[in-house]
């Protein structure tokens, strides 16, 4: 009785492999947070001063585009 299995069962997905190691979670973590605090910020500066905030609008064009 011979056992045949297809290339698929037994290939190496290097892209699962890349997106759950550790190194790659740790950056996607910290990136994840950086977004929140800019944001929390952005509102705090708007609030606080919006003067300034629209004085800050060419930086988010700028670095969203």
């Amino acid at each position: 009785m011979s056992h045949s299995s297809s290339r698929n069962d037994r290939s190496f997905d290097a892209d699962a492999a890349a997106a759950t190691a550790p190194g790659a979670r740790d950056r996607s973590h910290w990136l994840y947070l950086a977004v929140v605090l800019a944001v929390i910020a952005g509102i705090i500066v708007g609030i606080v001063d919006k003067d300034l905030g629209v004085a800050l609008k060419p930086l988010g064009t700028v670095l969203h585009h």
